[in-house]
């Protein structure tokens, strides 16, 4: 919802999705309460939802959430099949350092829920995009932060679709 409500001046429709049923429910409790009607900001569980309105967007944003996907590279695909030619899929994960291969886990003790613990590379992820058919594929370390105490960075990846 954060990335969504930052979104929000600039958009004409949000749809949020989530897979927790509760988490949805917050977000267009959030919504509803800003006086915003479904057809300007949602939530759904499931893309799966957005398929039957066979409705594209002008740009994708996944915020933290990458690396709790078993499979990103179907993520990524599905993401795909959402966008208008000319659209944008964004991504803003954890990042891994390429020259660091036995770098331990950021989320150890999360496996049960954290697919990826160690994070994206950028060859992974310009992998994926390129898997994907996206292009002028960009990927930045935009930050930094601490976690238990050790230094973690943050990228954000982009690539349009033709």
């Amino acid at each position: 919802g954060q990335v969504s409500r930052a979104l929000a001046p600039y958009v004409a429709q949000l749809v949020g999705v989530d897979i927790s049923e509760r988490m949805v429910e917050v977000y267009n409790a959030r919504a509803n309460a800003q006086g915003l009607e479904p057809h300007e900001m949602r939530a759904v569980n499931s893309l799966d939802q957005l398929a039957s309105e066979q409705q594209l967007f002008d740009i994708a944003v996944c915020s933290m959430a990458y690396h709790h996907f078993p499979s990103v590279h179907v993520v990524t695909h599905d993401l795909v099949k959402y966008l208008k030619p000319g659209a944008t899929l964004a991504v803003a994960d954890i990042a891994r350092v390429e020259a660091d291969e036995d770098q331990q886990p950021i989320m150890a003790g999360y496996e049960h829920i954290v697919a990826h613990t160690r994070g994206f590379t950028e060859a992974e992820m310009r992998a994926l995009f390129e898997g994907a058919g996206l292009e002028n594929i960009v990927y930045d370390r935009f930050t930094s932060a601490k976690r238990e105490g050790r230094h973690v960075q943050f990228f954000l990846a982009t690539g349009t679709k033709p």
